[in-house]
């Protein structure tokens, strides 16, 4: 009778485990992770590694989630600080900042071309005269 009463604890036991288990997976597909499965049906040997995959899960959540909170606040404070007119000065101001960046760039794409064309005459002009170009 008493060993009946060990193997029935011990399956009920092994029961609850496996219910446990079962909760933990589903939250972690909910979270998009992917469960550990169990290779020889032990539920009790994957118990530690879903709790503690489903505890890294909920802490990169609860770092996503204060990000999310800090660029809302940060959103809602510019937004309170500055008026429509002076996003508007602003975005004028960053695209002539823009404006001005393309132009540098140009010319400095004008004077890389210009370079690499003296250099190609340069070295013709080496190897037509018989000198070895560097």
């Amino acid at each position: 009778e008493n060993e009946d009463l060990k193997k029935s604890s011990v399956d009920v036991q092994q029961g609850n485990v496996a219910a446990l288990l079962d909760d933990i997976r589903g939250l972690l597909e909910e979270s998009g992770a992917s469960a550990p499965r169990s290779v020889d049906g032990n539920s009790l040997a994957q118990l530690l590694p879903s709790v503690s995959l489903l505890c890294k899960v909920h802490q990169v959540k609860s770092v996503e989630v204060e990000e999310l909170r800090a660029r809302l606040a940060e959103l809602e404070g510019a937004n309170s600080r500055m008026k429509p007119v002076e996003l508007h000065s602003r975005v004028h101001e960053l695209t002539a900042e823009a404006d001005a960046l393309r132009q540098q760039n140009a010319e400095l794409q004008d004077k890389v071309s210009s370079l690499t064309t003296r250099l190609e005459v340069a070295t013709a002009g080496a190897a037509a005269a018989g000198v070895a170009a560097v």
